[in-house]
């Protein structure tokens, strides 16, 4: 029995092609145009590798009532201990890291179980909609590396935070671009302190 999920959905409205999103997540075109039909079965592994390249949670990919096993959890049923830190801003006026100073705790989505340093920002202001919208949740994993097209939080040695697609980098600078207004950013490396892979958004009330 075919399985409904929202890959395509997800897919399209990140502007991914096939190959794009097989390129993120290590498989084939054809490989991700059967899970998207669902010709192949949406395994939990699988799920993780497409949540992290579609920069979304495991629960945003499935449709109400067709998870495939327990293991996915809601993300409200998931533990209330990921630190939430400071804020970020699409825009040069953001908010602070504040030295990593950890402000709540929010609920940890199942891609982040088990990551010990993982970590959660708000999204604020409008300069990455309609990827992200301000008041969103975050989900950041220091773990993993950046790629072209990811979506990742930036800290700078001035503890500003700065939320931005990742499109390049050499020994001197990163090429970052935002959506609104549409425009690349390039920063210089001396001015970057971190920059972190983000791993999927929600809002929790």
């Amino acid at each position: 029995m075919q399985q409904t999920n929202r890959i395509r959905n997800l897919r399209l409205a990140r502007g991914y092609s096939l190959q794009d999103l097989a390129e993120k997540i290590g498989t084939s075109k054809s490989q991700v145009d059967k899970l998207e039909k669902g010709e192949r079965r949406l395994t939990l592994d699988w799920m993780r590798r497409l949540a992290d390249g579609l920069a979304c949670t495991i629960t945003d990919i499935i449709v109400a009532g067709d998870a495939p096993s327990s293991k996915v959890a809601n993300i409200q049923s998931t533990p209330k201990d990921l630190p939430l830190i400071g804020g970020v801003k699409g825009g040069i006026h953001g908010f602070f890291f504040d030295n990593g100073r950890v402000s709540d705790f929010v609920n940890r989505p199942a891609n982040l179980l088990g990551v010990s340093n993982a970590f959660a920002v708000y999204a604020i202001g409008d300069s990455m909609e309609p990827r992200f919208f301000a008041g969103e949740l975050l989900y950041v994993n220091p773990n993993r590396p950046l790629s072209k097209g990811c979506f990742a939080v930036i800290e700078l040695m001035d503890g500003q935070g700065l939320v931005k697609q990742f499109l390049r980098q050499d020994d001197k600078t990163i090429t970052l671009y935002q959506f609104n207004p549409a425009k690349e950013l390039t920063l210089k490396k001396p001015t970057i302190k971190n920059v972190f892979r983000v791993v999927g958004s929600s809002e929790q009330f």
